[in-house]
């Protein structure tokens, strides 16, 4: 379940000063960690986003936290039902956490984000000295205060590990910035973002180490110069060995918190229709992307999928923008659910796309596609749109393409949106790379209702689902097209498996009838038009 708590007409809409993600399996410290958040004296509005992984504790420690919550924080929980991280069987090597960062930087309606473990907690004025040192650099960063986490005392500040590019004991490799003390300006650094899920090992815990030297490499950094984070050691930490041999206990500095209680509201947003005893952890064959304003035609979108012959079992995303239509159609498009198949609908209260207010600028999903991307508890994902539909073989056909190959594609019909039936098959526009009325201009396309990726191998493009030519652009999927031509392998069924709505205003009639008549052969007219 997804619960987002904030103030009775709170307006999650307006982007917020700063976001900060934090993947939790919630221990016992997490209130602690929450309500250094609550503390925070930034002058601004304040997203917290908590995701759940293997959850050691129960869910009632944020509920419980979030009486204490101030007027100006707004607090969403993501608890998948399951795993993303290969450790607890998910398909992310990233072993702390899985894919959660970079669901929660893709969900966070912010460019500024801040990372805070759920054992750790800042000082007061962490936020505001990140958001003034990052002005006119890409990412900024604070030393932190190492902390013994079982009686909380404090030992001495991070002069070894958590000190900045090229400083520290790993100076000849770059140095290191630890998550807890960072914040980045996600619209600067996208790329990034993906290797939040990815990590050397399989499983591995040093997803932080390729996201600090993507920055370093790439990107303008600036540190604030003050130990504002505070990071547990465990008795087994390595850096106890630094601090015996010179310990340094201080007291000041520590602020105590003031902390108003405020009213709060819990909402249930994101859930998952399936059989009971339905296992969500156990990776699927296949998933289904589905950016959705909640028309009409997406209950026959989904009973499209529903009708799949795919031998195994398969996960629907849904993911509301912002909706046209009723919530209803979902439940009722469900009722006819195969036991195959589990649907789960995120609807987070706000668009993230710059057209509704959000701040990503790809305007047809704003980071959606992303986000659910990342949520999909397996390696192969297909993405279908709530106005189009396909043949029941698509995903077998697709699935047993894409073996050996990191994408592969259908062709398409183009059908009639009202009467649905098939005008002809598109031979002009999505056909594949170097084919088509695009060969030219964009190398080719490939239309996403048409596409299966690989997200495994593809992660670091899973990021231009979020982007656009233009502010805001609908091109993201030429951007994705054009990052899989050139980096990927990929391979088409050459079957037509996927069924592309056209209305009678639609300029596919003119490039069918173009071609038609180059051909020598008479235009073809809408359905039930003479």
């Amino acid at each position: 379940m997804r619960h987002t708590y904030c103030d009775p007409g709170f307006d999650l809409q307006t982007p917020f000063d700063a976001a900060v993600v934090i993947p939790s399996i919630l221990r016992p410290e997490l209130p602690r960690a929450l309500r250094s958040v609550f503390a925070q004296d930034l002058a601004g509005r304040i997203q917290v986003l908590v995701g759940v992984d293997k959850p050691l504790g129960d869910g009632s420690v944020i509920a419980e936290a979030c009486k204490d919550r101030p007027s100006n924080v707004a607090v969403s929980v993501l608890d998948l039902g399951y795993s993303t991280s290969a450790r607890h069987g998910g398909v992310n090597s990233a072993a702390d956490g899985g894919s959660l960062r970079a669901i929660l930087s893709f969900l966070a309606n912010s460019r500024y984000i801040t990372y805070l473990d759920d054992d750790d907690w800042w000082a007061p004025d962490h936020l505001s000295s990140l958001r003034a040192a990052i002005e006119g650099h890409h990412y900024s960063y604070t030393l932190r205060w190492l902390v013994d986490a079982k009686t909380l005392k404090l030992q001495c500040i991070d002069e070894w590990n958590s000190v900045g590019p090229d400083k520290g004991l790993s100076a000849t490799e770059g140095g290191f910035v630890g998550p807890t003390s960072l914040m980045i300006d996600k619209l600067e650094c996208l790329p990034v973002l993906c290797f939040w899920s990815q990590s050397p090992g399989d499983p591995g815990l040093f997803a932080d180490r390729l996201v600090f030297h993507a920055l370093r490499w790439n990107f303008r950094g600036n540190g604030t110069g003050r130990a504002t984070a505070y990071y547990a050691l465990r008795p087994d930490h390595p850096l106890w060995r630094r601090i015996s041999k010179r310990t340094r206990s201080r007291q000041d500095g520590v602020r105590q918190e003031t902390i108003v209680p405020r009213p709060h509201s819990g909402s249930t947003v994101q859930q998952t229709i399936c059989d009971l005893g339905f296992d969500l952890q156990r990776p699927f064959d296949a998933a289904v992307v589905m950016p959705s304003i909640l028309r009409p035609e997406l209950a026959r979108a989904l009973r499209s999928v529903y009708e799949q012959d795919l031998a195994g079992r398969i996960q629907v995303l849904v993911g509301i923008d912002k909706p046209l239509g009723d919530r209803a159609v979902i439940e009722e498009a469900c009722r006819g659910r195969a036991s195959n198949v589990a649907v789960s609908v995120l609807d987070l209260g706000y668009s993230t796309s710059v057209r509704h207010g959000g701040v990503h600028n790809a305007a047809d999903g704003g980071s959606l596609r992303a986000i659910l991307s990342f949520l999909a508890n397996t390696r192969y994902i297909a993405y279908l749109d709530d106005d189009n539909l396909w043949s029941p073989n698509h995903l077998s056909s697709l699935l047993a393409a894409i073996k050996s190959y990191q994408y592969a594609f259908s062709l398409r019909w183009f059908i009639d949106d009202e009467t649905l039936e098939p005008i002809c098959i598109d031979e002009w526009h999505s056909v594949g790379p170097n084919r088509g009325k695009f060969k030219a201009t964009f190398g080719g396309f490939i239309d996403p209702n048409t596409l299966m990726i690989d997200k495994i191998e593809c992660l670091p493009m899973l990021y231009l689902w979020s982007q656009s030519p233009g502010n805001p652009g609908v091109f993201a999927d030429r951007l994705v097209f054009d990052a899989l031509r050139n980096n990927f392998r990929g391979i088409g069924t050459e079957r037509a498996t996927s069924y592309y709505t056209i209305g009678a205003d639609g300029t596919s009639w003119q490039v069918i009838n173009e071609s038609r008549s180059a051909r020598g052969l008479p235009p073809l007219t809408r359905p039930g038009q003479t």
